[in-house]
């Protein structure tokens, strides 16, 4: 398997030296693939200065590996956006069928942190992924305001940093429309709707309680982690155990439950219900189902249980959201 290694540099740079290591042609930022390699496209577009999206859409005959090296400092950080898919049996009077749902997701990674990504032969890659640089974060999210701040003061210190946030559902949308219509989409709405997300991130960052205690995450522990909170996605209704998923990692519990807090923000058990309200929050908003109906597609027998947790997370009742 080819392996190329970089730091987390600007995509400008790192397009550049993708092709260097790849045959290739590179006309300004967009880099055609050779046909000894495969077929497609790898294209930068710079939003501002300092905050870019790359788009790779392409199909290689073998693997490559891109192995990133830490930096001695967080002076970039890269946006990689992860897909995992949900289905829930309906099981419901008159209504019996599979519901599927689309769950994005958004993984932080910071320049001091090691990571390894491959792409794999012969299965079309349609991503892209947004970078931006420290001075980016400084003059467009913490101008005036990073005295004190807690994220701030999280992202900036000599640690690697890995972060995962789940998008709400609204955000679908936009974001398969900037991987699917890159072609058709006019440049105001693509850095309009990569702002967006750059904003909601920012928020739901804010919405954290920062340990200051950081434990260092490898390339494997990402997987690992990675793996766990699709597990917990998948089996929803009825969470398994945290040893169990830790032992799934090849992770003593103490690490593990550290580690997952660390990147997702919240405890395994947590971030099990944050999913289960939010996907009662897309449902109810199809207005096609009742809130007895939603609570037991869910899980929950007892109404008033199922409603009380709603409004715990959401700051709404679940018949308001129906009205």
């Amino acid at each position: 398997m080819k392996t190329i290694k970089n730091k987390l540099i600007s995509a400008n740079v790192w397009i550049e030296h993708l092709h260097n290591n790849i045959p290739s042609k590179l006309e300004g930022n967009k880099m055609t693939l050779g046909s000894e390699v495969g077929e497609g496209v790898i294209e930068v577009l710079n939003i501002q200065e300092g905050l870019s999206v790359t788009f790779i859409n392409a199909k290689i005959l073998n693997p490559i590996k891109i192995c990133r090296i830490p930096s001695e400092e967080n002076n970039r950080f890269l946006f990689n956006f992860y897909l995992s898919k949900v289905v829930i049996d309906q099981n419901l009077p008159g209504k019996k069928e599979k519901l599927g749902f689309n769950n994005y997701g958004i993984l932080l990674s910071s320049a001091m942190l090691e990571t390894e990504m491959v792409f794999p032969a012969n299965v079309p890659i349609n991503i892209f992924n947004i970078s931006f640089s420290k001075e980016w974060l400084l003059n467009n999210a913490f101008k005036n305001e990073a005295e004190g701040n807690p994220v701030y003061d999280f992202l900036f210190e000599k640690n690697p940093i890995c972060m995962f946030e789940i998008i709400d559902f609204k955000f679908d949308k936009i974001i398969r429309s900037i991987k699917s219509d890159r072609t058709n989409m006019r440049e105001l709405d693509l850095f309009s709707n990569v702002l967006k997300i750059m904003a909601y991130s920012l928020e739901k960052w804010g919405e954290r309680s920062f340990d200051k205690r950081i434990q260092n995450v490898n390339p494997r522990d990402i997987q690992e982690l990675l793996k766990a909170k699709d597990k917990i996605e998948e089996d929803w209704n009825e969470v398994s155990p945290n040893s169990k998923l830790a032992e799934n990692a090849g992770m003593s519990l103490s690490k593990f439950k550290n580690l997952f807090k660390q990147v997702f923000g919240k405890s395994p058990y947590q971030y099990s219900l944050t999913f289960r309200m939010d996907k009662a929050m897309e449902l109810l908003l199809t207005k096609d189902y009742s809130v007895s109906e939603v609570g037991h597609l869910i899980g929950y027998s007892n109404l008033s249980q199922f409603s009380r947790i709603f409004k715990r997370t959401h700051s709404v009742l679940p018949s308001e959201v129906v009205r």
